[in-house]
């Protein structure tokens, strides 16, 4: 079985400047669910979201084939 784990916060996303809510894909990238924007998540004194400007660092969902054990097929 494989196991996802995913953070959703609240958040303003500074594409749509709406306050949302933000879906982490781990290493401190999350996605508004408003308008889709791929964010990266800053720490310094304070939490922000920058934009990924970057068309090659933008997300996409993987799906893999497993067996029950959790292994790669």
């Amino acid at each position: 079985m494989v196991k996802f784990k995913t953070e959703i916060v609240n958040g303003t996303c500074p594409k749509c400047t709406v306050e949302t809510i933000l879906v982490d894909f781990g290493n401190a990238f999350f996605r508004c669910t408003h308008c889709g924007a791929d964010l990266e998540q800053k720490i310094n004194g304070h939490i922000k979201y920058m934009p990924i400007y970057d068309n090659k660092a933008r997300m996409r969902l993987r799906v893999d084939d497993w067996d029950e054990d959790g292994k790669e097929i």
